[in-house]
C-alpha cells in the first residue's frame, strides 16, 4: 500500500485517473481531464494531500459553484461539484 501523505494532488490525480479511465467513455474522460486541469489542479496541484484543509476545499467548492458549464447556459451542477470535492 502506498503512503499518500507526501504525494501532491497532481500525483494522486494521475494515479486515480489512470486507474479509472478504462471504465469511462471518451467524452467522460475528456470532461474529467478538463475539470481536473481547470479547477482542481489549478487550486491544489502542487499541494501535498495532507496539507489540504476542509476550508481549502470549501473555498474551491464555492468558486466552482459560480463557474459556468461548457455551454455557458448553466452553472456546474451541485452533484458535479460534490463529485469533484470527494
Amino acid at each position: 500500500m502506498m503512503d499518500i501523505t507526501y504525494m501532491t494532488t497532481s500525483e494522486l490525480s494521475d494515479i486515480c485517473f489512470n486507474e479509472k479511465e478504462v471504465e469511462w467513455r471518451k467524452s467522460h474522460k475528456e470532461s474529467i481531464e478538463e475539470i481536473l486541469e481547470l479547477h482542481i489542479l489549478s487550486a491544489f496541484g502542487q499541494m501535498k494531500s495532507s496539507a489540504i484543509t476542509k476550508q481549502d476545499i470549501l473555498t474551491v467548492r464555492d468558486t466552482l459553484a459560480k463557474v459556468q458549464s461548457r455551454t455557458k447556459k448553466q452553472y456546474l451542477l451541485h452533484a458535479s461539484i460534490i463529485l469533484l470535492c470527494h
